[in-house]
């Protein structure tokens, strides 16, 4: 697999959140979703039996196995979901590659750390 392949390209979409318009970062995340929408991605509900009641019991003891596939969203995974969406975009609202604030910081980091290696550097005696 080439590194092209792995490449998807982004699709922005307007934040509905003012502190989130204008981030690349944060406008390339899927929408917001509602619970319900977040309940509907989540779920996976196992094909319906069909007419296996005909077959022996020995065989449908192997069906039951279909269960284990069963996903049923729980509170706990919508809010979850909720949170971890939360915490991503809040995370990106200061790393705004379009504003000049993140690069002002961005630069200082590289200054102290370049200063900060130059300092841990043995002396020669």
């Amino acid at each position: 697999m080439t590194l092209n392949e792995k490449l998807v390209a982004a699709e922005y979409r307007d934040a509905p959140i003012a502190q989130y318009q204008g981030n690349p970062l944060i406008e390339a995340l899927p929408p917001i979703r509602s619970e319900v929408d977040t309940a509907a991605a989540m779920a996976l509900y196992p094909d319906e039996p069909g007419d296996e009641t005909r077959l022996s019991k020995e065989v449908r003891l192997h069906c039951i196995d279909r269960l284990l596939q069963l996903v049923q969203p729980l509170p706990i995974h919508l809010e979850l979901e909720s949170a971890l969406s939360s915490l991503m975009r809040s995370g990106y609202v200061g790393r705004n590659p379009l504003a000049q604030s993140t690069w002002r910081h961005v630069y200082s980091l590289a200054v102290v750390s370049r200063r900060r290696a130059a300092f841990d550097r043995p002396r020669p005696r």
